[in-house]
C-alpha cells in the first residue's frame, strides 16, 4: 500500500486524495487506524468523556498537596480534562512517564498519577501511537511507500519515530505543487515573488489587474457567499477545475451554492443545535431546584417532546399563565387533557385507557421528577436513570416507520448520547449541576449532522485548510480569508521544558510551527493555474474581522503604487458597478407606510356588532376601534411563539398578589381568620404560604437573580393585604367573595359579561365592587375623577342586572403596590382616598350611561366603514375632508396619547417619520 500522510489531511476528499486498496491519503487518526489494522492492534475506541471520567478518578487519589488540588476541589471535570490533554501531549512528544527528584512539583505530580494509569485509563491517540511504535520493532505493516506532506521537524516526536521506522519521505507537499508551471498573469508574478529567496530581497511586483488574483470583501457574509458561488458557477461553465478552501463557518457558502443551482459541498457543520438530540438536555434540566419555568416551557413546546401532545398543549398554556408546577391552573390543565382524551376516544375504551395511562406515566417520569439542589448535587443514579429513560424513548422513536431518515439518525444519536452519559453518571455518588452540564457538554461536543451534510455529485472539491491542497487547479477559492485563532501556548515554564527535554520529551518548536503555517498558506498560490479568489469578510458577527497574515505578506511584495486587487462588493452594489460575472443586485429603498388617522372601508357591512362583549373588548371598541376590528372582526391572533412567552412584569406580580388574597379569603379559620387576624398573624401566614405559592405559580421569582424581586414583592403583599383588610374592617365588611363570575346581561350592543375581582358586603348587606390593581394609581385616579372607570361601571351594571330593584353598588380600585383604595366618595369605605373631578358627574350609573353614548357614536362610524387609528402621532395629523369628527360626545372619553402603549398591532398601523 502507498500512503500519503499529513497533519492537515484528516478526512480530505479531493481528487488528488485517491482512496483505494493500494493507495490512501489520510491524517493522523486515519493513518493510526490503518496501521493498527495492519499490525493487529485494533480495539474498541473509548470516547473522550469516558477517558476524562477515568482520569478524574485517578486525580481523586492524589494527595491534597498536589499542584492542582485547589482547582480540582472547585471544578474537578475541567481540571481532569485539562490535565489529560497535558498528559496526552506529553506522551505524543515522547514522554515515558519518568521524572527525577529535582524536577518541578508539577512534573512529579503528573508522574505519580501516570504510574497508576495502566489498566485504569483507556488509551488515547498518543497511547495508540506508542503501541504502534512498539509493534513496529517486531512487525511490518507492509507499506510500499510513505510520503509525508510536512517536513520531519514539524511532526510530534512519536510521529517522527513511526515515520522513520517506515522509511518515510518528508516534505513532499511543496514538491508536488512546485511542478505546477501553468500560472499566468498577475498570479504568476505573485507566485514567483512568494517562492523567491528572501536574500537578496526579490524585486517588487507591479500587477496588471487581470483578475487572476482577486480579493472579495464585504460586511455581509451572505453577499460574499453569493459572489463566491457565482465565481464557482462561472468556472464550472468554462469547464475549469476548482478547489475550495473552507473552514468551519461555511454554511452561508453552502446555502448560496444551493440557491445558485450548484451541487452541495456537504459543508454544513455538525451542530449542538439539532432539535432531536437537545431533548436530553431539556429533560434533565427539570431535575434541579427551583424548577425553572423557562426550561419547563422549552421542554413542553419541543417538537419531539416525549410527553403526549394533548397533555403538553394544556400544560403549556397553564405554565405560561401561571409559571410553576402544582397550582390550580396546572391541575386544571391535567384534567382538561384527560377530558380531551375521553371525548376523543369515547367509542374506543381500550385506546382511551392506554392514552390516559400514557399521560399519567408521562407526568411521573418526565415532569414530576425528583429535584435536587444545584450546589449540593443530584444522585448520580437518579440522573443516570433519567438519561437511560431518554435513551430508551429515543431508541423506540428511531424504529418508527414513518420517521424521516435524517430524524431516525438523530434519534439514534440521542439514544447513544443518553446511554453514554448514563454510564458516566452511574458511578458518581453526587453530581453538582455544574459538573453535570460539563459532562453533557463533553459527551455531545462533536455535535450532530443535519439534513444537508452530504456532498452532491459533481460538487467542487474542497479542503478544510490551505495545507491540505494536494494538486493544482485552474481556480482556487479561499473562503473566510481572515486571521485564524492563535494556537494554544505550552503550559510549561522554561525550566520545566528543560526538565522535560532531559526525559526525552521533544515539543515542536514555536518557530518551526510558525514556518509550517506560513508554508501552508503559500500552497494555494502554488496550486492555482488561472485564478485565486480570496473571500475576506470585514466583520464576523459584531466584531471586525482581522486580516489574514498572508495579506500583509502580499502587500509587502507589491510596489507602493500598486494596491492589492480588491473588489468591495458593498461599494460596487451601491454604485451599481459590479462586473458582468456577478448577478448580485441591490434593492431600492421602500419607505414604511406612514401613520394614518383613519381607515376607510366601502361600507360597514363586514363590521357588525358582536353577540357578546366584555369589559376588555368594550374598552377596545371605545378607545381603540382599530384593535377591536383587527382582533374580533379580522380575527388576527398572536402566533404560538408569542403565546409561549412569560410576562415577567407587573402582570405576574399582580397575579401572584391576587392569588395570595384569594388564598387568604379561602383559608380555614384554624390557619387564619381574615376578619380578626392581627398584622403579625397575617405576615406569618403570608410568609408560610409564599414559597409554596411561588413554586406553583410564580417560579420565575425563585430563579437566580430574582430573590430581591421576590422579597420586595413579599413586602408589598404583606403591606398591601394588611391595608386592604384595614379598609374592609373600617367599612364593616363581613363577607368577601373573590373572582365572582357575573351572568351576561343585555345592552345595546348585544350582551356583556365579566368576572370581578372582589365583591364585599357590610353588615347591612350593602355590596361594593372592588377591582385590585398592582399599580397604575395615577391612571385609575384620573378615570375616577373624570367618571370614566368603565371597568367598575360594567361590573356594577352586571350586578344590578342580576339583582333587579337594587341600587348600584359602591365601587373602588385598590392599588396593591401603593396600598391605596381609590373611590369617588367615602360612603362605603370611610378611609378611602377620593378622586372627584370639578363639574364632572360621578357614580358608576352615570359612567355607564356615558359609555353607551360613546358606543353609539363609534358604532355609527363603523357602520359607515370608518375605523379610527388612535395610535401615537395620529391625533396630530390634520383632519382631511370627509373624515368623521374624532371628538366623542363626551370629550373626556377621547383616547389619550398613550392609548397604544400596549398596542398588539403596532406593526400594522403605520410608522412615524423616524422609523
Amino acid at each position: 500500500m502507498r500512503m500519503t500522510f499529513g497533519l492537515q489531511l484528516e478526512g480530505v476528499q479531493t481528487p488528488g486524495a485517491f482512496q483505494g486498496l493500494e493507495q490512501a491519503t489520510c491524517g493522523p487518526v486515519g493513518f493510526a487506524q490503518i496501521l493498527e489494522t495492519r499490525l493487529g492492534l485494533k480495539a474498541k475506541a473509548v470516547s473522550a468523556p469516558q477517558r476524562t471520567a477515568q482520569y478524574l478518578e485517578l486525580l481523586e487519589t492524589a494527595p491534597p498537596t498536589a499542584f492542582f488540588a485547589s482547582s480540582f476541589a472547585k471544578d474537578p471535570i475541567a481540571v481532569a480534562e485539562t490535565l489529560l490533554n497535558w498528559r496526552d501531549s506529553l506522551i505524543e512528544a515522547g514522554w515515558a512517564g519518568q521524572t527525577a527528584s529535582a524536577d518541578s512539583p508539577r512534573l512529579r505530580d503528573l508522574a505519580k498519577i501516570e504510574a497508576h494509569t495502566p489498566g485504569r485509563l483507556a488509551p488515547g491517540l498518543a497511547d495508540r501511537l506508542r503501541a504502534i511504535l512498539s509493534e513496529l520493532a517486531s512487525r511490518s505493516p507492509k507499506l510500499e511507500s510513505l510520503e509525508v506532506m510536512e517536513a520531519r521537524d514539524c511532526l510530534p516526536t512519536l510521529w517522527q519515530q513511526i515515520c522513520d521506522r517506515l522509511s518515510a519521505r518528508f516534505g513532499v507537499g511543496e514538491a508536488i505543487l512546485s511542478q505546477n508551471q501553468a500560472a499566468v498573469g498577475d498570479l504568476a508574478k505573485i507566485r514567483a515573488a512568494l517562492i523567491a529567496p528572501n536574500s537578496p530581497p526579490p524585486p517588487k511586483v507591479k500587477l496588471a489587474g487581470d483578475c487572476s488574483l482577486v480579493v472579495l470583501t464585504a460586511f455581509s457574509e451572505l453577499t460574499l457567499a453569493r459572489a463566491a458561488a457565482q465565481v464557482s458557477a462561472g468556472a464550472r461553465k468554462a469547464q475549469l477545475s476548482q478547489t475550495m478552501i473552507v473552514g468551519p463557518n461555511a454554511v452561508p457558502l453552502e446555502q448560496a451554492l444551493l440557491a445558485a443551482g450548484e451541487p452541495a459541498l456537504g459543508l454544513e457543520p455538525r451542530s449542538l443545535a439539532r432539535p432531536i438530540p437537545q431533548t436530553l438536555a431539556l429533560a434533565l434540566r427539570l431535575y434541579w431546584k427551583p424548577v425553572d419555568p423557562r426550561a419547563l416551557l422549552e421542554f413542553l413546546t419541543h417538537p419531539v417532546c416525549p410527553v403526549p401532545w394533548p397533555l403538553r398543549k394544556c400544560l403549556t398554556a397553564a405554565v405560561v399563565e401561571s409559571p410553576g408546577i402544582g397550582g390550580p391552573k396546572w391541575q386544571a390543565a391535567i384534567q382538561e387533557a384527560r377530558a380531551k382524551v375521553e371525548a376523543l376516544r369515547q367509542d374506543d375504551p381500550k385506546a382511551r385507557r392506554e392514552e390516559l395511562e400514557a399521560q399519567e406515566i408521562a407526568l411521573q417520569e418526565w415532569l414530576l421528577v425528583p429535584r435536587f439542589d444545584p450546589a449540593e448535587g443530584a444522585e448520580g443514579a437518579v440522573l443516570a436513570a433519567g438519561c437511560s429513560r431518554v435513551a430508551g424513548w429515543a431508541a423506540q422513536r428511531a424504529n418508527v416507520t414513518d420517521v424521516a431518515a435524517v430524524d431516525c439518525e438523530q434519534f439514534k444519536a440521542l439514544s447513544a448520547l443518553g446511554s453514554a452519559l448514563a454510564a458516566l453518571l452511574r458511578t458518581r455518588a453526587k453530581v453538582p449541576r455544574s459538573q453535570f452540564e460539563r459532562l453533557l457538554q463533553q459527551t455531545s461536543s462533536a455535535g450532530w449532522a443535519g439534513a444537508t451534510t452530504e456532498a452532491e455529485l459533481g460538487c467542487v472539491p474542497c479542503v478544510s485548510s490551505p495545507g491540505a491542497i494536494l494538486q493544482p487547479a485552474d481556480v482556487i477559492i479561499w473562503w473566510d480569508f481572515r486571521e485564524a485563532p492563535a494556537p494554544p501556548r505550552l503550559p510549561w515554564t522554561t525550566t520545566e521544558l528543560e526538565q522535560w527535554q532531559a526525559h526525552g520529551v521533544r515539543f515542536v518548536p514555536p518557530e518551526v510551527a510558525a514556518a509550517h503555517d506560513r508554508a501552508a498558506w503559500m500552497r494555494p498560490f502554488l496550486a492555482a493555474r488561472r485564478q485565486i479568489v480570496l473571500v475576506a469578510p470585514r466583520r464576523k458577527g459584531s466584531e471586525p474581522a482581522a486580516p489574514h497574515p498572508l495579506q500583509a505578506r502580499l502587500l509587502a511584495l507589491l510596489e507602493k503604487e500598486t494596491p492589492l486587487p480588491t473588489m468591495d462588493l458593498d461599494q460596487a452594489l451601491s454604485e451599481a458597478n459590479l462586473p458582468d460575472l456577478f448577478e448580485i443586485q441591490g434593492y431600492p429603498h421602500r419607505p414604511l407606510p406612514p401613520i394614518r388617522r383613519w381607515w376607510k372601508l366601502a361600507s360597514g357591512e363586514n363590521l357588525p356588532p358582536r353577540s357578546e362583549e366584555s369589559y376588555s373588548s368594550l374598552e377596545k371598541f371605545i378607545y381603540s376601534p382599530y384593535a377591536w376590528v383587527l382582533q374580533y372582526q379580522a380575527r388576527l391572533r398572536a402566533g404560538p411563539l408569542t403565546k409561549s412567552r412569560f410576562d415577567e412584569g407587573s402582570r405576574l406580580r399582580g397575579n401572584l398578589l391576587h392569588r395570595l388574597w384569594d388564598l387568604l379569603l379561602a383559608a380555614p379559620e384554624a390557619q387564619i381568620n381574615w376578619r380578626t387576624a392581627t398584622q403579625a398573624q397575617l405576615n406569618g401566614w403570608i410568609g408560610n404560604s409564599w414559597d409554596t405559592l411561588l413554586e406553583q405559580e410564580g417560579a420565575l421569582l425563585l430563579l437566580p437573580g430574582q430573590r430581591a424581586e421576590s422579597a420586595a414583592l413579599l413586602a408589598i403583599g404583606q403591606a398591601g393585604l394588611w391595608q386592604l383588610l384595614q379598609q374592609m374592617r373600617a367599612a364593616g365588611v363581613v363577607d368577601a367573595s373573590p373572582n365572582q363570575k357575573l351572568a351576561a346581561a343585555p345592552f345595546q350592543g348585544g350582551t356583556i359579561g365579566g368576572t370581578l375581582d372582589l365583591l364585599v358586603k357590610n353588615a347591612q348587606g350593602c355590596p361594593a365592587v372592588v377591582d385590585l390593581k398592582f399599580g397604575g394609581e395615577a391612571v385609575r385616579r384620573k378615570e375616577l375623577a373624570e367618571n370614566r372607570a368603565l371597568q367598575l361601571a360594567v361590573y356594577d351594571y352586571l350586578w344590578t342586572a342580576a339583582h333587579p330593584g337594587t341600587s348600584w353598588p359602591a365601587t373602588a380600585f385598590y392599588i396593591l403596590n401603593q396600598q391605596t383604595l381609590l373611590a369617588q366618595d367615602t360612603a362605603f369605605f370611610p378611609h378611602a382616598t377620593t378622586a372627584v373631578g370639578k363639574g364632572t358627574p360621578t357614580g358608576p350609573q352615570g359612567c355607564w350611561s356615558d359609555s353607551l353614548e360613546v358606543w353609539r357614536w363609534r358604532r355609527e362610524q363603523l357602520n359607515q366603514g370608518w375605523i379610527e387609528l388612535t395610535v401615537q402621532g395620529a391625533s396630530e395629523l390634520p383632519r382631511q375632508e370627509g373624515e368623521p369628527d374624532p371628538t366623542p360626545p363626551h370629550d373626556r372619553w377621547l383616547a389619550s396619547k398613550n392609548q397604544d402603549q400596549y398596542n398588539e398591532f403596532d406593526a400594522l398601523t403605520g410608522w412615524g417619520a423616524g422609523a
